[in-house]
């Protein structure tokens, strides 16, 4: 993985563990972690804790022993005052020059969702934000902070392979 840093959102962990092995996603995650390669916001791990799945178990060993993985707002006074203004600017709608769609809060999580997090955190620690959620897209292109997808995210990890079989 690049000595970027990336932040994931609730959606791309799920991701992650549907579309790979749990224990090769597990160990991927601890070992980025460990070198501060990701960072995971604690209303995300909150997300993720509710499930009852390998993403919740990694999830309780990340905040467990590596403590800066897990992003606690109140250890950061700078980023808690960045978290009401995401939500205040992209909560009810986000605007792209003429065309409007629905902000953080139009999500099915509704006021609980995470998304004013992933965006306040990766902005903060000059991040690239893990998400394929639209409202979070949005958010980062207007926050000029850097987006990609799971998928892109699995690539650079080296968790992707090659598994297409041939048809010719």
């Amino acid at each position: 993985m690049p000595r970027s840093q990336y932040v994931l959102d609730a959606s791309a962990v799920i991701n992650l563990y549907q579309h790979f092995q749990a224990r090769r996603v597990s160990q991927m995650l601890t070992a980025h972690a460990g070198r501060k390669g990701v960072r995971i916001p604690e209303g995300v791990q909150r997300e993720l804790m509710r499930h009852s799945d390998a993403a919740a178990t990694t999830m309780a060993k990340l905040a467990g022993r590596q403590h800066e993985c897990i992003v606690r707002f109140k250890q950061h006074p700078e980023l808690l005052g960045q978290l009401p203004e995401m939500e205040r600017k992209y909560g009810e709608e986000i605007r792209v020059e003429k065309k409007t769609y629905n902000g953080f809060w139009k999500s099915p999580a509704g006021h609980n969702a995470a998304d004013g997090q992933v965006v306040a955190v990766a902005r903060y620690f000059r991040a690239t934000a893990v998400s394929e959620d639209r409202a979070i897209e949005l958010a980062c292109m207007l926050e000029n902070v850097p987006c990609i997808g799971w998928s892109e995210f699995a690539r650079l990890c080296g968790l992707a392979r090659h598994t297409q079989r041939e048809l010719f």
